[in-house]
């Protein structure tokens, strides 16, 4: 009875899981992307490459992107492919 109990309380668990994961997927109406997806893009796009070695290791360089809450690698991966891509 305990087996019978038991999955019954993850099947529950997982069918609930799956209505809040597939509930409302079109949250944007197609037209943005993801807040955290935003934030990125919006940092990358004011970042310039400094001129010299000294602006690059101002506190003041235009390359500080002064936003790290997903760390550098994002951020960097972004700046890689925008200036290298075909």
């Amino acid at each position: 009875m305990n087996f019978l109990r038991s999955n019954y309380i993850l099947i529950l668990i997982i069918a609930v899981g799956a209505f809040f994961r597939f509930f409302n997927l079109n949250w944007d109406g197609n037209c943005c992307m993801h807040p955290d997806e935003r934030a990125i893009i919006m940092t990358v796009e004011r970042l310039e490459y400094p001129e010299n070695i000294s602006e690059f290791l101002s506190k003041k360089s235009s390359f500080n992107p002064n936003f790290f809450a997903y760390g550098t690698f994002p951020i960097s991966n972004c700046i890689y492919l925008i200036n290298h891509s075909v």
